[in-house]
């Protein structure tokens, strides 16, 4: 009470005042963009003697600047978290694979497809000796490598050759009606039609996607992944029969996307992107 009584006693006077400098540029309020990155740039000086807080913080700013398109300072944090997590011991933890995941798809983004491969390649070993090959968590590694390789100039075949590979080997040793072969089977319709093999991607992923349907019933979002990715296929095929099944299938995968994981969810609003222009398409051909 004494404390109170005195007018010059703040205790929160700290929460709005220190020595930081300002993150933003000067006459500019400071975006979030501008925080994470000054956070990014102090972890040396706040946490010197730890670098697993290091680590963890630099992935943790390194990805949420990846979702604010901020490429290069993201890059810059998951290189480093990359290399903190070497020094404390992890290189080859559950943690350490998802950075090379995120590091591995901003050097894509930035257009440095070789150090990309790098990072996939050296995440997808790891997750094989941590978990197995035939772990969920493998062939999602996987799947990012090989799309990362169908898109890179020159590594298309490779990419695909790997992809039949998986499908192969998850079929004689799960069984082709088993989720993971159905999933990673979609995906591979997925890498064909970027390939130019339209017709080959369209069969596979029918049988994909009927299969899916069978094994885990339509309501299930690997069978909507896989409809949508039968979809996509169609409308690069063409032909008006291909263009109003690609809209039906849309349109239901957008519903089952809004319903559960909201109208705002990313998937979501990139399905409705492709349902206005199947749309569109459609309205070009009188229908």
């Amino acid at each position: 009470q004494t404390l109170a009584a005195d007018p010059g006693y703040s205790p929160w006077e700290m929460q709005m005042t220190g020595e930081w400098e300002y993150a933003g540029r000067p006459g500019h309020p400071a975006t979030a963009v501008d925080l994470l990155r000054a956070a990014g740039q102090r972890l040396d000086g706040t946490f010197p003697d730890d670098p697993s807080i290091r680590g963890e913080l630099a992935y943790l700013i390194g990805t949420i600047l990846a979702r604010h398109t901020a490429w290069g300072d993201a890059r810059d944090l998951l290189r480093k978290a990359k290399r903190l997590q070497q020094q404390s011991g992890e290189p080859s933890s559950e943690a350490a694979v998802g950075t090379m995941l995120a590091l591995a798809g901003c050097e894509g983004i930035m257009g440095d497809g070789a150090a990309a491969e790098e990072a996939y390649r050296e995440a997808t070993g790891s997750c094989r000796r941590l978990f197995g090959r035939a772990d969920p968590r493998t062939l999602e590694a996987g799947r990012q490598r090989t799309w990362n390789l169908v898109v890179s100039a020159g590594r298309r075949d490779e990419g695909v050759a790997l992809q039949r590979e998986t499908v192969a080997w998850l079929s004689r040793t799960l069984g082709p009606e088993d989720p993971s072969s159905l999933v990673e089977l979609s995906h591979l319709a997925a890498l064909l039609v970027h390939s130019a093999k339209a017709e080959e991607a369209e069969t596979l992923a029918r049988q994909a996607t009927e299969g899916l349907r069978r094994v885990l019933g339509p309501e299930r979002r690997p069978t909507v992944d896989a409809e949508a990715g039968l979809a996509f296929i169609l409308r690069t095929r063409g032909g008006l029969p291909r263009l109003l099944e690609a809209e039906r299938i849309t349109r239901s995968a957008v519903a089952f996307y809004g319903s559960r994981m909201g109208t705002d969810y990313n998937v979501t609003n990139e399905l409705r992107k492709a349902a206005v222009e199947q749309l569109t398409l459609l309205g070009r051909m009188g229908q």
